[in-house]
């Protein structure tokens, strides 16, 4: 991201190895790149509760499993919504 400060959606995972998670990552994110729009996802529905309460509602969410074909529609998605950041 540093380095392209021109891509429009990160994904991730919540759980990520290393020191950072996918909810610190969308943190991080959107503080330094606040038009990025983040897509997260998790096979777990209290990470999503979590993550939810300490990065708020512009995160997107895809629960997994998902197919090639759910993930492209929800990117699709997530390019077309508008950011409701102040």
């Amino acid at each position: 991201l540093e380095a392209d400060s021109s891509i429009e959606v990160l994904f991730s995972d919540v759980v990520m190895p290393g020191g950072m998670n996918g909810d610190e990552l969308a943190k991080w994110a959107v503080k330094q790149f606040p038009h990025i729009k983040v897509l997260l996802t998790t096979a777990s529905s209290s990470e999503i509760q979590e993550t939810r309460s300490s990065c708020g509602d512009d995160i997107h969410w895809l629960g997994k499993p998902y197919s090639k074909e759910e993930l492209a529609q929800r990117i699709r998605a997530v390019l077309d919504t508008e950011l409701n950041r102040v």
